[in-house]
């Protein structure tokens, strides 16, 4: 999300917001808000938001445009976020970010490791929630662990088939979601280890 992305463009001296300077915004956001100053506010809330990203920092600021958003023109969105992984951290961030460009972003955060249940059971709360976007990320390490963990010990046709079971769960997946709703479906691409299971020799294997 736009609004997300700290310090882009900046200087780092600049990028960042010592405690005092966090402390002083805060304070000039709050009597803004009481005073009823929503498009000031509203112009304050962005900046604050562009110069820290701390989660601190973006959870004021989505509580914020939750007081402020009813004297906004907001884009009203319903995401549904998907995965293997602890997604909650990440919402005030998004919230936030997604109301800095204008979107009161509503988040159905799936339970840990759950996508496969919601997306297959057509009563889950995923179908309930109605979203428009729906986005789902899994981690390789947790749908193609053999990729993950012992790459280098894996035949080509070992990796073959590892390939074809994921490309086959993810388009299960996505046809039983298609047949139960229509929205926007991401899928997000797979991620490799940060080392390389044979290092520089990786670039020269052919699977």
């Amino acid at each position: 999300l736009a609004g997300s992305d700290v310090g882009r463009n900046r200087p780092l001296d600049e990028a960042v917001l010592d405690s005092s300077s966090r402390e002083q915004r805060r304070n000039d956001i709050d009597r803004m808000l009481s005073e009823k100053q929503a498009s000031a506010a509203h112009a304050a809330l962005r900046e604050f938001c562009a110069r820290d990203s701390s989660p601190a920092t973006a959870s004021y600021v989505a509580s914020c445009f939750e007081r402020l958003s009813p004297n906004l023109s907001l884009k009203r969105h319903r995401v549904a976020l998907l995965g293997s992984f602890t997604i909650h951290p990440m919402l005030p961030s998004l919230r936030a970010g997604a109301f800095t460009s204008g979107i009161d972003l509503k988040i159905h955060p799936g339970e840990f490791n759950a996508y496969a249940q919601e997306i297959l059971d057509p009563g889950s709360p995923l179908y309930t929630f109605q979203p428009d976007t729906v986005i789902l990320a899994v981690q390789t390490i947790d749908i193609a662990p053999e990729l993950w963990h012992s790459f280098a010990d894996l035949t080509p046709g070992d990796v073959d088939r590892v390939v074809e079971r994921v490309s086959t769960q993810f388009h299960e997946l996505a046809r039983v979601f298609r047949s139960h709703n229509q929205a926007n479906l991401i899928i997000h691409t797979l991620e490799q280890p940060a080392l390389p299971a044979n290092g520089l020799l990786d670039c020269h294997i052919d699977c």
